[in-house]
């Protein structure tokens, strides 16, 4: 049977190596989850390229938005749904 301080040793040495694999795991995880950033912007750059193609598309978009969205006078009490839309410019 080993001494107490044999299994002692083992039982550290197997920390250590648990705790490696542990950074070793968040390591990646962290480039894993960078990673997923970076495919998520570039999803989102083709989806608005694919909407707005070019930079006047693109600003004719947000100024469409930008007119939707309620105003701080309206969000709280008055109807900012009631306004009808304006159509989409050609």
């Amino acid at each position: 049977m080993a001494s107490t301080n044999e299994q002692i040793k083992r039982i550290e040495t197997d920390i250590l190596k648990v705790q490696t694999k542990i950074k070793a795991y968040q390591e990646k995880l962290s480039q894993l989850t960078e990673k997923r950033k970076q495919l998520q912007e570039r999803a989102l750059l083709e989806k608005i390229s694919e909407i707005a193609p070019t930079y006047d598309d693109a600003q004719t978009l947000l100024d469409l938005l930008a007119a939707e969205r309620p105003s701080a006078a309206t969000k709280d009490g008055g109807n900012a749904h009631d306004n009808e839309r304006e159509p989409p410019r050609d």
